[in-house]
């Protein structure tokens, strides 16, 4: 279900303003974020899990003490990631009436106001940027630097933390085992400590900002009847079912040859930036670089400045989701290569193997897991390719938008349903191919 139908649906149940944005985004990331972390589960190492249940273990315990330290990891990197993604969708959402810099945006491109709304992109990207920033300190704060992986902001508050640590860390002694037991007042501690309740502050700060009529919630439900008798039963209103159905065709083929674009240029940056396969830490550095800034600039913003550059089409739109996937994919791929066991590579280069051949023979078929996240970044860019339709990128979204600026919500439902059953098809693919390469 995309984010902005459900948008359109909340806009008529609720009062205008950021409510409609925040259910929209919510909801959808729900579905994400457990698919994100299903796919983590699945890949687990079974031993730890199968040792608690052979101790006698409950199911309970097989979770918190077998499973939950294996993806605990991965669970933080997918919602401070998918925070990111949120960040970038909200300005979507404004093209349908939600609250926020996107409406502004959108406002200022149909006027005809290029200045003011490349401005606002640019804002926008500030913000994707410290967002990358706070995630990097958040992750090498709550993982450590084993797992927090690899970024650019990572890298930079690992060495600030290491450098705090060697200099502050006193020797302590304690007087007795009870004392040693008691979890003392650090200087860390302390330090997280505040910083946790900062979050909790600047959640509520946003809540209180987004000035949310709270007596919706209790007058919505009346809406809930019209308001879903309006989309039943579908139809496929004067464009007929085959104009549709080019369109969806449209959608699938922009995805499909964006996805392509993004995995052949993320797995050479992305194997760019990997240490144990980058040349030298000048070029890793500057791949994580071109990482973090790729994945700064929101597929909308690129879109509407290809469409200004090149005209309305499919073009804009298959390039600006092909250049923000890369982002996405080449640091799982970076990752995953940097974490791969360094025993074959060793191997291969004790018998006289160049990089290249240890890269061929260790490296890749290791870190092959990795690139099995095109298929999420297949289902991603389907989601994408409607959204970006909806500012003139090709595909289903010109219509969509339409239908849904016209009140004709018959055809939304059409519509939804097309999408619905395009994106269940690509995940029966992808747990097949998943199958297939376990």
């Amino acid at each position: 279900m995309p984010d902005v139908v459900l948008a359109m649906v909340f806009v008529l149940m609720f009062s205008l303003g950021a409510l409609p944005g925040i259910l929209a985004i919510g909801i959808h990331s729900i579905g994400m974020i457990s698919k994100m972390f299903a796919d983590a589960i699945e890949q687990i190492d079974e031993g730890p899990r199968l040792a608690v249940r052979a101790a006698g273990g409950s199911t309970l315990q097989e979770f918190s003490a077998g499973v939950l330290p294996q993806v605990l990891p991965s669970w933080v990197a997918t919602v401070l990631h998918r925070n990111d993604i949120n960040l970038r969708g909200s300005v979507v959402l404004g093209y349908v009436g939600v609250a926020g810099l996107g409406l502004e945006m959108s406002h200022a491109f149909k006027s005809l106001n290029y200045g003011l709304g490349l401005g606002i992109a640019l804002v926008i990207f500030l913000l994707c940027v410290a967002m990358e920033i706070i995630s990097s300190s958040v992750r090498i704060a709550m993982l450590g630097e084993k797992d927090a992986g690899e970024g650019v902001f990572v890298k930079l508050f690992a060495r600030m933390r290491r450098g705090r640590s060697a200099s502050t860390a006193p020797e302590r002694h304690f007087a007795s085992v009870a004392a040693a037991a008691r979890r003392p007042w650090t200087g860390a501690r302390l330090r997280n400590l505040v910083a946790g309740w900062v979050a909790v502050v600047v959640v509520i700060a946003g809540v209180v900002v987004s000035d949310i009529t709270w007596s919706d919630f209790f007058t919505f439900w009346a809406k809930v009847p019209a308001v879903a008798a309006s989309f039943w039963p579908p139809n496929f209103g004067s464009y007929g079912f085959a104009t549709l159905f080019q369109a969806m065709l449209d959608t699938i083929m922009i995805a499909l040859a964006a996805t392509l674009l993004t995995f052949v240029a993320s797995l050479v940056i992305g194997s760019f930036a990997a240490r144990n396969v980058a040349p030298n830490p000048g070029i890793r550095g500057g791949a994580r670089l071109l990482l973090v800034i790729i994945r700064g600039i929101p597929e909308i913003i690129l879109a509407i400045v290809l469409i200004v550059i090149t005209g309305l089409g499919a073009q804009a739109g298959t390039i600006a989701l092909a250049f923000g996937g890369i982002g996405l994919l080449g640091k799982l791929i970076a990752d995953s290569y940097e974490e791969v066991p360094r025993g074959p590579e060793r191997a291969l280069l004790a018998t006289g193997a160049t990089r290249l051949q240890m890269f061929a023979g260790a490296t890749f078929p290791q870190g092959s897991r990795a690139i099995g996240h095109t298929f999420y970044l297949l289902d991603t860019n389907i989601r994408a390719a409607t959204l970006l339709g909806i500012v003139g990128g090709g595909g289903i979204g010109y219509y969509l938008l339409n239908a849904g600026q016209g009140s004709n919500y018959q055809l939304v439902g059409s519509i939804v349903i097309m999408i619905l059953v395009t994106v269940l098809l690509v995940e029966g693919l992808a747990m097949w191919m998943r199958r297939v390469f376990r």
